[in-house]
């Protein structure tokens, strides 16, 4: 017995197959034809040349450390709880070795995380990202003094949750 026959003994099966198909096709073209939200994306960081006392948005070329104002620039990671002021939770920098690496062209693919250091703002010792002081500080973010609740990582150019 074929599908044909089958298909014309059981005409009840048939329609509800059918009208199944439909329903499944009639709500895959809704859903492509609705709006969708877009998250707006800037091609930047943040970043600081004050040791996380202030920071500014610039471009994703920049590799850190570079020269912004007379100063050294480091990537600010920044962070708001509720709708108190953001604060830089911590800095990043690229080692002098891995810069270059980055810089050079036809370098070999390498995991950035190995040349990264990073510290906390007021930290004097910068330290390696995959170490385990590095893991601990992207872990435990510390808010400003007399704050609490679930500090948000704040990106440049997208709008926070609830703003």
């Amino acid at each position: 017995m074929g599908i044909r026959d089958t298909m014309n003994k059981k005409p009840a099966l048939t329609s509800g197959i059918v009208i199944a198909i439909i329903v499944l096709a009639l709500a895959a073209i809704v859903y492509e034809l609705s709006p969708k939200k877009s998250v707006k994306f800037t091609a930047g960081y943040y970043f600081s040349d004050d040791d996380g006392k202030t920071f500014y948005e610039d471009a994703m070329s920049n590799l850190p450390p570079y020269q912004h104002d007379g100063k050294e620039a480091v990537i600010a990671h920044v962070y708001q709880i509720d709708s108190n002021p953001p604060f830089v939770a911590y800095l990043q920098k690229l080692t002098p070795d891995m810069q270059k690496l980055l810089t050079t062209p036809g370098a070999p693919d390498v995991d950035p995380e190995t040349g990264t250091l990073l510290k906390r703002p007021g930290d004097t010792d910068w330290v390696l990202m995959d170490s385990r002081e590095g893991r601990d500080i992207r872990a435990n973010i510390k808010p400003p003094a007399g704050e609490s609740g679930t500090p948000l990582q704040i990106i440049p150019g997208v709008t926070p949750p609830g703003q």
